[in-house]
């Protein structure tokens, strides 16, 4: 596969951005948080500020810190819904472990003749 876009720096991607139409008001800011998010990262939240796919021209008065605001959001709620996640699986954990324990003992975890699969055990 010959690949026809060539790397380019944050200081690049930002002046690209902005030639698509992207109002960058704080292109310090902009650096920094692509230093940290990575632009390949990001551009998926980019995509709703844009008129067209392809040249990925901007809609008029689309504003980079909408769509760091979009992915900042979306950080917080994945976070809210992981560490809700965490909680329903040490809860189903804790269920599972006592009652297997009171079935079949305290090294139920060590007999194979509770599995389907004892080569996979």
């Amino acid at each position: 596969m010959k690949h026809t876009k060539s790397a380019k720096s944050i200081t690049d991607i930002i002046s690209m951005l902005q030639s698509r139409g992207l109002i960058i008001s704080d292109t310090y800011k902009a650096e920094d948080f692509l230093k940290k998010v990575s632009y390949f990262r990001f551009a998926a939240y980019l995509r709703p500020l844009e008129i067209n796919k392809d040249p990925h021209a901007y809609k008029p008065g689309a504003k980079f810190e909408t769509a760091a605001s979009l992915y900042r959001f979306d950080a917080s709620l994945r976070m809210l819904v992981f560490s809700s996640f965490q909680t329903l699986e040490i809860a189903l954990r804790s269920f599972m472990i006592q009652t297997f324990t009171m079935q079949y003992g305290h090294c139920w975890f060590s007999d194979d003749h509770l599995v389907a699969n004892k080569f996979g055990f």
